[in-house]
């Protein structure tokens, strides 16, 4: 099909008038521009393919909790070892949050990378990856006393895993 198109555009260029040189040199450079615009679209279509793939992992420093996530920043893993029974469920929930948001950061950069070698890095696709997979602004509202964020602190009587309910007291 783009061999008819090219004929077709050829043969409007020669009946223009203009001179088969001029005409040789717009039909090459029509042709080296569809050339160009498909291989950015093969590329665009790679770097998603790529960007979908994009796993990221995090260890805490006590190697008790292992996370990874997605370039969007979804648990796709956790996993914990048996060094978290002896941790204070808040510092636990602590470093889950640490780890996850640790891992979608290094998510992100990854993602700026691979954007910025196909598209470069000053590029307007560039930039508009970048805001798409930036981290999520803070509101007002997800803060509390002493300026820390409600996303990253452990929040009093939030189930961590499965519980138990309490038992009835045993009587004799």
């Amino acid at each position: 099909m783009r061999r008819h198109r090219l004929l077709w555009l050829n043969s409007d260029i020669y009946s223009s008038g203009s001179s088969r040189e001029e005409s040789a040199r717009a039909v090459t450079r029509i042709s080296r521009l569809l050339h160009d615009t498909e291989q950015q679209v093969e590329d665009a279509r790679h770097l998603s393919d790529r960007l979908a793939s994009i796993r990221q992992t995090c260890t805490s420093s006590d190697r008790a909790v292992r996370v990874t996530v997605d370039i969007s920043g979804r648990l796709v893993d956790l996993q914990l070892n048996d060094a978290v029974t002896y941790i204070n469920p808040t510092v636990l929930a602590s470093t889950i949050l640490s780890c996850i948001k640790e891992a979608h950061e290094s998510a992100r950069e990854r993602a700026s990378i691979l954007a910025s070698e196909v598209w470069g890095e000053d590029s307007d696709l560039t930039h508009r990856m970048r805001q798409a997979y930036r981290q999520p602004a803070e509101s007002a509202e997800d803060k509390h006393e002493g300026g820390a964020s409600r996303r990253d602190d452990y929040v009093p009587g939030m189930i961590i895993g499965p519980t138990r309910s309490p038992r009835p007291p045993r009587t004799r």
